[in-house]
């Protein structure tokens, strides 16, 4: 294998991992977008009074 030929292979490679790396963005973004709607419509639906996590549970979050 040439010079060239690697390079063409390691430009292919690197531009494929700077796809992936877009696409987990995305998904991170869609996934907190989704987390905020999701806990915006648990915050609607609660009492009051309610709190959506107990005191002791915030050290697992």
């Amino acid at each position: 294998m040439t010079r060239a030929e690697l390079d063409r292979r390691m430009l292919g490679l690197l531009t494929r991992a700077d796809e992936l790396a877009a696409g987990f963005l995305a998904l991170d973004s869609d996934l907190r977008a989704l987390a905020r709607d999701l806990f915006r419509d648990l915050a609607d639906t609660r009492d009051p009074g309610e709190q959506l996590l107990q005191p002791e549970d915030a050290a697992d979050v």
